[in-house]
């Protein structure tokens, strides 16, 4: 079995060296700008009371892209769920516990959120089964090299 392939002169070959920088890449609204990979996690140790309860964390004091958030619990009630709030705007409400770790995607290779420094955000977990649990609440980012601080 054989083949023949052609190739016309001044035609797809020399087009592969004319291929030109996508400079509108960097103009897409929610695409990754940041390459260096930032992730922290918040404590809560919730006690066998009925009632809500807070982790907060601050992003740092430069921009972050939030890629994604992570919660889990050490046990939970079927009526145990949680709020997340940032910078004031309601992102989950009633979101209730799964099983297994879950992964809040807020965004993908291709698409983040842009989060100003400084930005709050607040988990508030109501414990309605009143039972004893730790929670992690994990922050997935991407941060600028040049920016990022080590403390």
């Amino acid at each position: 079995m054989a083949f023949e392939v052609n190739y016309n002169a001044g035609g797809t070959i020399d087009e592969v060296g004319s291929i030109k920088k996508i400079d509108a890449i960097g103009k897409i609204v929610g695409f990754p700008q940041f390459t260096q990979p930032y992730n922290t996690m918040v404590k809560l140790d919730v006690p066998a009371i009925l009632g809500d309860y807070v982790a907060e964390y601050d992003t740092p004091n430069y921009e972050v892209e939030i890629m994604s958030i992570t919660v889990t619990c050490s046990g939970y009630g079927e009526l145990d769920n949680y709020d997340i709030d940032v910078n004031g705007q309601k992102w989950f409400d009633k979101w209730y516990c799964s099983e297994v770790k879950e992964g809040l995607f807020i965004g993908t290779s291709t698409f983040v959120y842009r989060a100003p420094p400084n930005s709050k955000m607040i988990l508030t977990f109501h414990n309605d089964s009143g039972s004893s649990k730790t929670l992690w609440f994990g922050i997935r980012m991407l941060v600028n090299k040049a920016t990022t601080t080590t403390t």
